[in-house]
């Protein structure tokens, strides 16, 4: 394995020249979670990884999230133990490793009496779901631990709900997942660890070509997007993980593949409206409709998600989602619950990703995360593309892929990952709107830190890559002219006129 360099204390350090004269264990194509997931995952089991991503850390699809992480009670549906065990360690891994970040977040579905919304459905449903989580709080802190989940009455489900749509309602199902305050956060806090064992990220750096050695992958060729230059980069193994791009990266190297990713519209939009209920509300319009949507308390907005929808282009995502997309989703919520009277208005801002749909042209997402080995295929040896459509699981199937590429992993993993650095714990995006406000200059000095230390390279990387400032339209506006006004603070470029 590649011998590293002097640990930097978990500082994302951008230095494209210095680190094409480094040699690595692998390079791994995509900066969202599941790229970052590799390389954290392949720095606990002692390699050395460089992550290349074309725009910001975690900007697209792992930005949109509805930033709920799923223990799989969905899977109990099906039976299909497998994904809900695999949901229930993952969520247990994000709450123990990151407490800060992460909470319990009580989730409630009213119930009616038609299909398989009823009481006498769901409540064994919810049994099963304890009972198969036994284990869900092992090694959790006592504030993070997630209650038992059980059945509501309708008297207690109206309380909980007041807007709940009453007609037919026999109660509901309460149960608790995890909720993230900051995907974006929490992807950094990721690299640092990594970057901590060795790990190098470069973002705005563009994979163009796949260099090769005979039949075998020899590194990456990339673009720097903000000085111009082209450099190449060296390792036995590249992992490509770039999304909605994974397709066209294969094709770098030959290996053309359209199954690797079937790209289907998913949307969550942040509504100016207080939230219905305290908890995560799944609701449903009263026509027997299969689909659940969630509303769930963001501060004084309410976060609505999520719309799936096909898509048809191959590898881009809209730069916002149709107009008659969102009238259409927030009609279906209006049916649901016709006392939450939103329309389009209310819309603050909408979050978009393309996620892997299971058929070309449909909206039903892929069951399963797609990792393929390219020289089974016809493909270099060395190469290995993974698509995946959950956040939560993301860390577990960056472990099947490197097991596949590397073998099984050593156990100092669960030790490592048991155990997070101690580096200086960055601030939380509540905390830091609280230091904003009471000590300007001390604000101004954690920015100049953070841009030092987190890779940061436009206004907007800061502000909401790094800080989670300005989630709204409004405030982003606003969290710029306050970036401007604290003494101090750094000076830096907006992408939006300064990169092509």
């Amino acid at each position: 394995m590649t011998t590293r360099e002097a640990p930097s204390r978990g500082m994302i350090h951008r230095d494209p020249t210095a680190t094409e004269r480094e040699r690595f264990d692998l390079i791994i194509i995509g900066g969202g979670v599941y790229g970052i997931s590799l390389a954290l995952e392949s720095a606990a089991r002692g390699l050395r990884p460089l992550l290349l991503e074309r725009g910001d850390f975690g900007e697209e699809t792992s930005a949109a999230t509805l930033r709920i992480l799923h223990g799989g009670l969905r899977y109990l549906q099906s039976l299909d133990l497998i994904r809900f065990r695999e949901s229930v360690r993952e969520r247990r891994w994000w709450i123990r490793t990151f407490p800060t970040l992460v909470a319990p977040l009580p989730c409630l579905l009213p119930l009616y009496g038609d299909g398989p919304r009823r009481r006498v459905i769901v409540a064994p449903a919810l049994l099963l779901n304890d009972l198969l989580s036994a284990d869900r709080n092992r090694g959790v802190a006592p504030e993070l631990v997630l209650p038992p989940s059980r059945t509501l009455g309708r008297n207690e489900t109206i309380d909980l709900f007041p807007s709940v749509r009453a007609e037919g309602l026999e109660g509901a199902a309460l149960w608790y997942d995890a909720s993230m305050e900051s995907p974006h956060r929490l992807l950094v806090e990721m690299l640092r660890w990594a970057a901590l064992e060795g790990a190098v990220a470069l973002n705005y750096l563009e994979a163009t070509e796949l260099l090769r050695e005979g039949d075998r992958i020899a590194g990456v060729r990339g673009l720097d997007r903000l000085h111009g230059t082209e450099l190449g980069f060296r390792a036995p193994l590249v992992v490509n993980a770039a999304g909605s791009s994974t397709p066209r990266v294969a094709q770098l190297a030959g290996a053309a593949d359209a199954a690797l990713f079937r790209p289907s519209l998913a949307f969550n939009v942040l509504l100016r409206r207080s939230p219905p209920s305290k908890f995560a509300v799944g609701v449903h319009a009263p026509d027997g409709s299969a689909q659940t949507y969630f509303l769930r308390p963001h501060g004084k907005f309410t976060f609505a998600g999520t719309g799936h929808v096909p898509w048809h282009e191959r590898s881009e995502p809209p730069t916002r989602t149709p107009d008659s997309m969102i009238a259409t989703f927030l009609e279906e919520i209006r049916r649901a619950v016709p006392s939450f009277d939103v329309t389009p208005a209310d819309v603050v801002r909408e979050f978009r990703g393309l996620l892997p749909a299971a058929k070309e042209g449909t909206s039903v997402l892929a069951r399963r995360p797609v990792i393929r080995d390219h020289s089974r295929n016809g493909g270099p040896t060395g190469l290995y593309s993974v698509a995946g459509v959950k956040f939560t699981t993301a860390p577990g199937v960056a472990r099947l892929v490197l097991d596949r590429a590397f073998g099984p992993a050593p156990t100092r993993r669960e030790e490592f990952l048991a155990h997070p650095p101690a580096f200086p714990a960055r601030m939380t995006p509540k905390l830091f709107g609280r230091l904003r406000e009471g000590s300007p200059e001390r604000a101004a000095a954690y920015l100049r830190s953070t841009v030092s230390e987190e890779s940061v390279a436009f206004e907007e990387d800061l502000v909401l890559g790094r800080l989670d400032w300005g989630l709204d339209l409004e405030d982003a506006e606003s969290a710029s002219l306050d970036l401007a006004g604290l003494p101090g603070a750094p000076a830096l470029p907006r992408r939006t006129t300064s990169l092509p």
